[in-house]
């Protein structure tokens, strides 16, 4: 599926907010990497678009039209105290979308905000400690590229809603 870029502008159908040209230069800032077929790079980065979607709850403000596809362009939003245009597609929420896909890339999965480790499955607290976990399960961390993903976010969330993204699961 070919990317179809949201400007601003309530693109019809928009599936990113990024080319897979400009992700390549955004991801380097970070020091990660997409897949590098262009086809499965525009794949991670749609997957990147529906993550920021799925953090819409979180964010200030509201879609300026009831047809846009992706949770951007909204209105109000401040991004360091200063009221951005509603047409205005933020840095913060391109970079977080190309880490999104980064990890989407590597690991696959990222919509279930989870690493891939092990579930619990006894822990015994006496003395020490002591853990068992389920084979091939998954644990309620976020992988280190996905905190990352969250904190690039942050500046566009509602903070007077008690402030910032959810990192675990059930939020």
């Amino acid at each position: 599926m070919a990317l179809i870029i949201e400007t601003g502008s309530v693109v019809p159908n928009a599936n990113s907010f990024v080319t897979v040209a400009d992700a390549r230069i955004r991801a380097a800032v970070y020091g990660l990497t997409l897949p590098v077929l262009d086809a499965d790079a525009e794949a991670a980065l749609i997957t990147g678009g529906m993550w920021i979607k799925q953090q819409e709850s979180q964010l200030q403000g509201a879609r300026i039209d009831a047809t846009q596809t992706l949770s951007y362009p909204r209105t109000p939003v401040y991004l360091y105290t200063f009221l951005q245009a509603s047409d205005f597609i933020p840095q913060e929420l391109i970079d977080s979308q190309v880490i999104a896909a980064v990890e989407q890339g590597s690991v696959g999965g990222i919509l279930s905000f989870t690493s891939q480790t092990n579930n619990i499955k006894r822990e015994k607290l006496d003395g020490v400690g002591e853990q068992e976990f389920f084979s091939g399960g998954k644990s309620n961390e976020l992988s280190s590229t996905m905190l990352l993903a969250f904190a690039t976010l942050e500046p566009l969330t509602d903070q007077s809603s008690g402030g910032g993204l959810c990192l675990q699961r059930g939020c």
